[in-house]
């Protein structure tokens, strides 16, 4: 995925929209839900329109309670806990793990990301804090992501006055 954007906006936009697409599940199926596969393989973005088309795909490992009559993977346990290939028990996915070292090529500035914002609970949220970092410091967004618990939380230090 070519994560460089002719506008800064742009960039901001889809952070924001990833948090509002979780949000609209979760009002829909609900609080509990969770995506567990977030990364940027998992979301779409079209470039040609304006601002950017953003969609989420792959539910294969999404969970919540009101999903509970589908039948139970148990091959995807670990991943759903989000150990990275069974190394760290940490809610970074093995997709992201790979998207920051293509980026950054260094495991200063990934640790740096991951182990500072160990108090993020949610994996949906997690993963969406490293894609948005990411994203920001790749296309010079002066804006920084702040460490937030839950979606409203994210929208409410991260983007109070976009948020429409």
């Amino acid at each position: 995925m070519n994560i460089i954007f002719k506008k800064k906006k742009d960039v901001l936009y889809i952070s924001l929209e990833i948090l509002k697409i979780l949000q609209r599940i979760r009002q829909r199926v609900g609080n509990d839900f969770e995506h567990y596969d977030l990364h940027v393989g998992n979301i779409i973005i079209d470039k040609k329109k304006s601002p950017p088309g953003v969609s989420i795909i792959d539910f294969d490992l999404a969970d919540s309670k009101q999903l509970s009559f589908l039948p139970e993977e148990t091959k995807w346990n670990s991943l759903k806990k989000g150990h990275l290939g069974g190394i760290l028990d940490e809610k970074i996915s093995p997709s992201n793990f790979k998207f920051l070292w293509k980026w950054y090529r260094g495991i200063v500035k990934i640790s740096d990301i991951v182990f500072k914002n160990k108090r993020i609970s949610n994996t949906d949220i997690w993963n969406w804090f490293i894609i948005s970092s990411v994203l920001f410091d790749k296309n010079e967004v002066t804006e920084k992501i702040v460490s937030c618990k839950d979606i409203d939380d994210c929208l409410k230090k991260n983007f109070s006055s976009l948020r429409k």
